[in-house]
């Protein structure tokens, strides 16, 4: 909802003033509560937007991460793919609603995890170096 403070507040803050002047100061601060709630709501509104960001995160992601991280410093070179897999494998055996393979991936690359193009499984098939 916007509401244009130019076009509403502006005037309803006018009236107001003018009906304070008069000495109307209880019908002024009434008039001006009524005419502010919009404005206020819609306000309230826009910043409880931005405090939800949507989806809540998946209850394992942590638990994942942590995984991850564990695997990396055993193996410091395996690629994503075999993160992701092994990831996804430990979580599977744990639980009956484990996160995607590609969530997992993406939770991975959120954290900075890259991808290391020559360990992939793809690239080792094709690989000319023995």
């Amino acid at each position: 909802m916007h509401i244009s403070p130019e076009a509403y507040g502006t005037s309803i803050y006018c009236t107001a003033v003018l009906m304070a002047a008069m000495g109307l100061r209880a019908e002024a601060y009434a008039m001006f509560a009524v005419a502010m709630r919009p404005l206020v709501a819609a306000y309230r509104r826009r910043e409880a937007a931005g405090k939800k960001p949507g989806r809540p995160a998946h209850r394992h992601k942590n638990e994942a991460i942590d995984i991850a991280a564990e695997f990396r410093q055993e193996v410091p070179k395996a690629s994503l793919y075999l993160v992701v897999q092994v990831v996804a494998g430990e979580l599977a055996r744990q639980y009956t609603d484990p996160p995607s393979a590609r969530s997992i991936e993406t939770w991975l690359k959120q954290r900075g995890y890259k991808t290391n193009r020559r360990n992939s499984p793809s690239t080792q098939k094709f690989s000319s170096k023995k």
